[in-house]
């Protein structure tokens, strides 16, 4: 009897054993998932009061009045938006192309208007290009959504192929610089995310901050 009593009294403990080391674990995995939880909600937040200050600074009179500046691309760097390889490759495009900064991306989609209203430059394909890509740039700060601006990386390819094509090469110097101009502004609205830009997305964003 005293045989089983030892026996018994030892299961028991090994029992009680496995049951603090799971309770342990799962207090473990509970506080790794919170601390997840913090790093992320932090990290989104952070990211909307980035966006709340680029939309203050710059989108104030909406997607027509922006500029494709150096101060701008250099912004877009600071916050994140845009790697330092990244930011450098552009700055070098507006000084190579200085009138690039100049105009805003209202005028880029008005000359988009014109050119395709010129009957000598009728190319359905090109068209339809130049179409999407200015959904893109009215949509850059997300206060234009619309299916034809949903792919960006596409049509920035598209683009950029048509630039490299025997006919882009034909280009006028004046309509080329308007086409680089229109393929660094699909490039950044690659960058910036606009579905993540417009200010229902950064309120909701910034909610975040007070969740527990």
């Amino acid at each position: 009897m005293t045989t089983i009593s030892t026996i018994s009294q030892g299961t028991t403990s090994q029992a009680s054993q496995t049951s603090a080391n799971t309770t342990i674990s799962s207090d473990s995995t509970s506080t790794e998932q919170q601390s997840d939880k913090e790093v992320r909600r932090l990290a989104l937040s952070e990211r909307a009061q980035k966006i709340q200050k680029l939309n203050e600074e710059f989108f104030q009179g909406g997607p027509r009045s922006v500029q494709i500046t150096p101060e701008f691309i250099q912004r877009l760097e600071e916050y994140g938006f845009l790697k330092t390889s990244e930011a450098d490759s552009f700055l070098s495009q507006l000084q190579n192309n200085p009138t690039s900064s100049e105009g805003t991306l209202g005028e880029l989609s008005d000359f988009i208007d014109s050119y395709l209203a010129n009957s000598e430059n009728q190319n359905e394909s090109l068209a339809e290009i130049l179409n999407k890509a200015k959904s893109i740039i009215n949509n850059l700060d997300g206060s234009n959504p619309s299916s034809l601006a949903l792919d960006i990386k596409t049509t920035s390819a598209e683009l950029t192929q048509f630039l490299n094509s025997e006919e882009g090469k034909q280009l006028s110097e004046s309509d080329k610089s308007q086409f680089e101009q229109l393929n660094m502004a699909l490039k950044i609205a690659d960058k910036l995310e606009p579905e993540n830009l417009s200010s229902a997305k950064v309120n909701q964003y910034l909610q975040v901050m007070g969740q527990g």
